[in-house]
């Protein structure tokens, strides 16, 4: 792993090939995107004194694959996978232990504003998710819960392209969520929620072909 993004990073940082190719991308062009966050981390402490470069890819927080597809110069079709699958299970057999599964898809709409090393875009997407989760002692079933939920959400964000159809970008959104959930057998419980959904922002590497 440590050897993978180590490659990136020098692919990123001394690539110099092709700066007289369009560096945005065009009609027909695909792309696939992933949040930067855990890479910039890892690139920072490689060059920050003690810096720990353990990257941390919890799934739990970097879980979605990104793409999308450019109808148009100023069109695209975007998509989203997110895939979540944990276990937790101590040495000790008479602990609990839990494991659980979260998938959520997600397709929209981007109109695009192009500049030169820049492209700006706004537009709105709909989505659905399920999750499940278990917890076990000496091989009982102490729990077991399910939860489903619906999202639809405008956003706006930017892209910067560093090299040729190489971008990385920030984005922010305001959604509705409406979900329900609970142990298995009880009456589920909802909920609802809207507002500012990721009020940290996002960061994305994206690369397009």
């Amino acid at each position: 792993m440590k050897k993978f993004f180590s490659l990136i990073i020098a692919v990123l940082l001394f690539t110099a090939t092709g700066w007289a190719q369009s560096r945005l991308p065009a009609a027909g062009d695909y792309s696939i995107g992933f949040n930067a966050a855990p890479l910039l981390k890892y690139a920072g402490n490689l060059f920050s004194a003690g810096g720990n470069n353990e990257v941390n890819m919890a799934w739990q927080n970097e879980n979605t694959l990104m793409g999308s597809y450019f109808k148009s110069a100023n069109l695209a079709y975007r998509g989203g996978l997110g895939l979540n699958i944990y276990s937790n299970t101590p040495g000790d057999t008479a602990a609990v232990s839990s494991s659980g599964s979260n998938i959520s898809v997600t397709a929209g709409l981007m109109k695009l504003r192009r500049g030169d090393r820049i492209m700006g875009y706004y537009g709105a997407e709909a989505g659905f998710g399920f999750g499940s989760s278990t917890t076990q002692q000496d091989g009982r079933e102490l729990e077991k819960s399910t939860s489903s939920s619906l999202m639809a959400r405008g956003f706006v964000g930017a892209q910067y392209f560093i090299l040729p159809k190489i971008s990385v970008g920030a984005e922010y959104g305001i959604g509705l969520m409406l979900g329900s959930g609970g142990d298995r057998g009880d009456v589920a419980d909802s909920y609802s929620s809207i507002g500012n959904d990721n009020s940290g922002g996002q960061i994305t590497l994206s690369v397009y072909f």
